[in-house]
């Protein structure tokens, strides 16, 4: 074989082996989008579970402060919310934020009764109350929420403890309404618990021990 010949077969065994090359990378990227796609997908939903969670605790948060500040009670019933069941997961605004998707308030919230014991106080501005620091978020139209419990009342500090504790799950927004939608697991149920002292924490929801547990 002259030269020629030998540098055209090694040309070709060239090419051939690099067709092979971008086979193999195009198959492992593949692999790579296989699983980073949906971890990916994953972390978005986690994150938007998680930034509700925190904007419910703030919240609260800001609430008992302000039943401090007033020395007052406030009792939060969401028995006021119409086809209220326990454990029922629902869209926010349809538990715990008055503001609704057409931006009008809610006649009936969670928070009806608190208002109302001190519409005659004029230097208490109650229509500011709030169970969700932030209403109307980005984040309400991808999560459900549901309460452990009808009703929980905030006491001024140093009086009598209730004598139960307001718990409040949220997770992701469940798609099985559009069975086309990306399934993603293991996006973990959030939880937002008030003791019977008023004490305020978040975590994460276990089904196993019907418990919040920490993070």
């Amino acid at each position: 074989m002259n030269h020629s010949n030998r540098r055209g077969s090694l040309r070709i065994q060239q090419q051939g082996f690099t067709l092979l090359e971008i086979i193999v990378v195009l198959i492992i990227i593949g692999l790579t989008s296989s699983w980073a796609i949906p971890n990916f997908h994953r972390s978005l939903l986690q994150g938007k579970v998680d930034r509700y969670m925190r904007n419910v605790e703030s919240g609260l948060f800001s609430l008992r402060a302000r039943m401090g500040a007033i020395k007052g009670s406030c009792l939060i019933d969401f028995g006021e919310r119409s086809n209220f069941s326990v454990g029922k997961f629902v869209k926010p605004e349809q538990l715990l934020e008055r503001q609704q998707q057409d931006g009008t308030l809610s006649s009936k919230d969670a928070l009806s009764k608190c208002r109302n014991s001190y519409t005659d106080d004029t230097q208490i501005n109650a229509e500011t109350f709030r169970l969700v620091n932030l209403e109307g978020s980005q984040e309400r139209d991808s999560v459900e929420v549901a309460l452990r419990n009808q009703t929980y009342s905030f006491t001024p500090p140093g009086t009598t403890a209730n004598a139960n504790k307001m718990t409040i799950l949220i997770r992701e927004k469940k798609t099985s309404s559009n069975p086309g939608a990306l399934s993603i697991s293991n996006i973990r149920t959030r939880c937002v618990e008030v003791s019977g002292n008023g004490q305020i924490f978040s975590g994460t929801w276990s089904e196993q021990s019907n418990r919040c547990l920490g993070k």
